[in-house]
């Protein structure tokens, strides 16, 4: 695997304090990409912290059993991976995924929605809302379904699936006009498909309601798997004049959700 650096600063490396966590957490996410382990010197070199202060540090964590070091590389022993299969197991997608929404609705004033992907029934689920703010406004509702190719939360979720999954979707799909925008050639939506996965979000303007406007990001889940689509909604009259800044917003911010290392535009 290729080398994984996390950039951090110098200061305040003393061994206790709240610094001194934080680098628990970063030296655990750095040893999880590697299962053969890493030596001291290569763990300083990814971490940017010196030797004799991750010496500091790993003695307790070899101690507890949360490290292992044979023949002097260091990996994550078995009460790391204990207390890993706790914290999932109190892991909850709506709760995790919810207070995302609302920051996401508060920053766009638009109506922010997640949805989950029916497999078999080739359809898109809108699992929760936040209702915009605003008088005239994009209506989302819990539990309401739409067809993948109308639309950028079904976009989203086709785009990310396996290459199989795709090819049966456009070999067999019934892809109805919901709008005189709506994308219903195959080669077509399998073009949009690749810019989403190269891009990261999906714009569908008037492809599924008239006047409305839709962009979407992809979450995953905590093993990289895709869970859902992030969704902002709103009138095209006024969401069009700000795409670019929507679109900065909830990739970042679909960045966090998801867990990812990632610079944030959003002041969360």
């Amino acid at each position: 695997m290729g080398k994984t650096k996390i950039d951090r600063s110098q200061s305040n490396d003393g061994a206790n304090g709240p610094r001194a966590m934080s680098r628990v957490l970063n030296l655990f996410e750095v040893l999880a990409a590697q299962s053969e382990g890493l030596s001291l010197a290569e763990i300083s070199d990814r971490m940017q912290v010196s030797k004799s202060t991750l010496r500091n540090s790993l003695l307790p964590l070899l101690n507890d059993g949360y490290l292992l070091a044979p023949s002097g590389h260091y990996r994550l022993g078995p009460k790391a991976f204990r207390l890993a299969a706790v914290m999932m197991s109190g892991w909850s997608l709506p709760l995790n995924i919810r207070p995302f929404m609302e920051k996401l609705s508060r920053e766009t004033g638009e109506c922010v929605a997640f949805a989950h992907l029916d497999r078999e029934g080739m359809r898109f689920i809108f699992v929760d809302v936040v209702a915009s703010r605003h008088g005239v406004r994009f209506v989302m509702s819990p539990g309401r379904s739409g067809e993948l190719h109308s639309g950028a939360s079904g976009q989203v979720l086709l785009a990310f699936q396996d290459e199989a999954y795709q090819e049966y979707y456009l070999s067999n799909a019934q892809m109805s006009a919901r709008t005189s925008r709506t994308i219903v050639d195959a080669e077509k939506l399998r073009s949009r498909l690749d810019c989403i996965r190269q891009s990261g979000v999906a714009i569908a303007m008037e492809e599924s309601v008239r006047d409305g406007t839709a962009i979407s990001a992809p979450i995953f889940g905590p093993q990289g798997e895709l869970v859902g689509a992030l969704t902002v909604a709103g009138p095209t009259a006024r969401l069009e004049r700000q795409i670019d800044e929507i679109s900065r917003l909830l990739l970042a911010v679909a960045h966090l959700a998801s867990g990812d290392v990632f610079p944030p535009t959003a002041s969360f």
